[in-house]
């Protein structure tokens, strides 16, 4: 499932920024179409536009309902609506949902392949792609109102040097994947039994700001992609 809203604040319609002459949702749909575990292919969206676009690549496309198109609707609650629709309307159930944001272009099938298989063979309730943090938590602070420091994990262990400190991950945002009998009350992820599949950072910019995009043009280009 690829969520694909109209909608959007931060950088206005940015499922149709372009990389190498694609817009981030035609290189979502890409990424899926080279999986060799996905079987079907939906795209999410209330935009008539999105909805174009998406068609043009041969998919199918499900009209997603307004109050699902909002700001505040979270993408576990569209994905839901996905799989259920598609159960109710045609006797269609999803073994796993896989979830793919278009704000990570440079996914591939291999990243969506990795995700399942590692759900699969660990017989987990749900996998995504991680990626380590920039900075270590155990160095961080929170600011009181009188601007005194503090750190934000208090430890016995006081850590001087970076090799040292315990290696932390934060969700990538590319490929998410889901048992449907957990996506009925999945709030966010990692969840009871959820699994990760490392990526390096590089792989996973998440485009929501536009230093971020200008960023992954520069990575694309460095990658030796067509411009």
């Amino acid at each position: 499932m690829i969520p694909a809203r109209g909608g959007s604040k931060a950088i206005p319609r940015k499922n149709l920024l372009k990389l190498g002459g694609k817009t981030l949702l035609e290189l979502a749909i890409q990424s899926a179409q080279e999986s060799r575990l996905v079987t079907r292919i939906i795209v999410s969206t209330e935009d008539s536009e999105m909805q174009q676009v998406a068609q043009s690549t041969g998919v199918e496309v499900l009209k997603r309902p307004e109050e699902l198109a909002t700001d505040t609707a979270a993408v576990w609650a569209v994905t839901r609506h996905a799989v259920q629709w598609l159960g109710e309307q045609e006797n269609w159930h999803a073994d796993v949902a896989v979830l793919l944001q278009p704000t990570t272009p440079f996914r591939r099938g291999t990243h969506i392949d990795d995700t399942v298989q590692l759900l699969l063979d660990s017989g987990s309730e749900s996998a995504m792609t991680v990626r380590e943090v920039d900075y270590p938590p155990v160095w961080m602070m929170k600011i009181g109102s009188d601007a005194k420091l503090s750190h934000l994990i208090e430890s016995d262990q006081v850590y001087t040097r970076r090799q040292d400190t315990p290696r932390t991950y934060q969700p990538a945002g590319m490929v998410y994947v889901i048992r449907p009998k957990i996506l009925l009350d999945v709030k966010m992820l990692p969840g009871k039994d959820t699994r990760g599949v490392p990526v390096p950072f590089e792989e996973s910019i998440n485009i929501d700001e536009m230093w971020q995009y200008h960023l992954a043009q520069s990575i694309w280009k460095d990658k030796g992609h067509p411009q």
